[in-house]
């Protein structure tokens, strides 16, 4: 525990503190994001998922979703800024920080029938945030260069040619109530299932975000996507523009704002 600072110590005096066997709210926080579904080649998902946790194999539910292509299967980019996220208490552990997340959903277990979400990567601006992601939710996790604007994000690795930018076309004036919109359903579904990482392949455990859907607040974006090599998994498509239609359509991209309960670690 060397070198780490008081935050750090005091956080994992926090989690040691709470009974790991109960699923408890243990962060709170704020969330501006665009959340974003991509349609990858089922083939090529499959190869992200895990292959090294002992004793563990997992494939793919087929969802039932309007817009979804034969032979493919969703991916959900999250790309925004937590903003006073922390423990309930004490407050000076909470921060605001821009974070950007991988998942696959409708990961299936084998001998389990419900479906989770694999968090692939997650990057985020803190090397704080990437620290805590890493050791008390088994995330694989890096801190690197962010920047998100009103309608645009972008990320960099470490000055390196590993680049993501992104620009969003709002396709509304204002927010209104996510129960507005249809195609909503999707984020829902996929938001309120559990999640794992594999940052260390012999663990293996879930948490989940519990979002306030009753008052979160949505816009319909467009999006314009391009990612070299090395952000993303290898077979994610790159140095090449996606697009991706607004909320208004199936599988379409939101500007949303919400706020969110995180539970501590639990066996799943």
């Amino acid at each position: 525990m060397a070198g780490r600072s008081p935050q750090v110590l005091f956080l994992v005096f926090l989690i040691a503190a709470v009974p790991s066997c109960l699923s408890l709210s243990l962060i709170e926080g704020h969330y501006h994001t665009w959340w974003s579904v991509v349609q990858l080649p089922r083939k090529d998902v499959l190869d992200m998922l895990p292959k090294n946790m002992p004793h563990r194999n997992f494939t793919l539910q087929k969802p039932n979703l309007e817009g979804l292509k034969n032979g493919m299967h969703p991916v959900v980019l999250e790309l925004g800024t937590e903003i006073r996220t922390g423990p309930v208490f004490p407050a000076f552990l909470q921060a605001t920080f821009t974070e950007f997340k991988f998942e696959i959903p409708w990961v299936i277990q084998a001998g389990k029938s419900t479906p989770t979400v694999y968090k692939y990567i997650i990057y985020t601006n803190s090397s704080f945030e990437s620290f805590s992601t890493k050791e008390f939710y088994n995330l694989n996790s890096a801190a690197i260069k962010m920047n998100m604007s009103s309608d645009s994000y972008f990320m960099q690795y470490k000055n390196t040619d590993s680049v993501l930018r992104a620009k969003f076309q709002s396709q509304a004036a204002k927010f209104s109530p996510a129960s507005t919109f249809k195609y909503f359903t999707v984020y829902q579904q996929v938001m309120s299932q559990d999640w794992f990482g594999d940052a260390n392949p012999k663990t293996y455990t879930c948490a989940n975000h519990h979002y306030d859907f009753s008052t979160t607040k949505v816009k319909p974006a467009a999006m314009h996507l391009t990612v070299s090599n090395g952000l993303l998994p290898p077979k994610f498509p790159t140095n090449k523009v996606i697009t991706t239609l607004g909320l208004n359509h199936p599988l379409g991209t939101a500007e949303v704002y919400t706020t969110f309960k995180l539970t501590i670690p639990h066996g799943c």
